[in-house]
């Protein structure tokens, strides 16, 4: 199955390599899915922005829209080794700011983090580019 896709809440995140890749990423371009994990060696890791990043470059740095997928009932997924495993382990590092750090792009409403991290009023869900 797949999580929901989202883009992180975080400045920047780090994600190594899952014990079995299954992270999927939106292109900017086509709108199409493809396996991003998997074009990873197991000692690389994807380093990619979030949504306060993209606010703060007035969406010159987008955030990536991404989905991580689990194995479902009796699902199984490969590894990096081609190794079939029933369970897929992640450890992204997320960076964020202070709480109290204070967005504020060119053109584009100031914002404190917290209240963009927590979705205060849905204020990201209203960036223009998630619509």
């Amino acid at each position: 199955g797949m999580y929901p896709a989202h883009t992180d809440s975080s400045l920047v995140t780090l994600a190594p390599r899952s014990s079995a890749a299954g992270l999927e990423a939106k292109d900017l371009r086509t709108g199409e899915w493809f396996p991003i994990e998997e074009m990873l060696a197991a000692d690389e890791c994807l380093v990619f922005l979030g949504d306060p990043a993209d606010y703060i470059s007035g969406h010159r740095y987008r955030a990536l829209m991404h989905r991580p997928a689990v194995c479902g009932h009796g699902g199984t997924m490969v590894d990096s080794g081609g190794q079939a495993q029933r369970h897929r382990i992640s450890t992204p590092f997320f960076l964020y700011p202070q709480d109290t750090a204070l967005l504020a792009p060119a053109g584009l409403p100031s914002i404190v983090f917290d209240d963009m991290n927590g979705n205060v009023n849905r204020c990201r869900d209203r960036f223009p580019w998630k619509r």
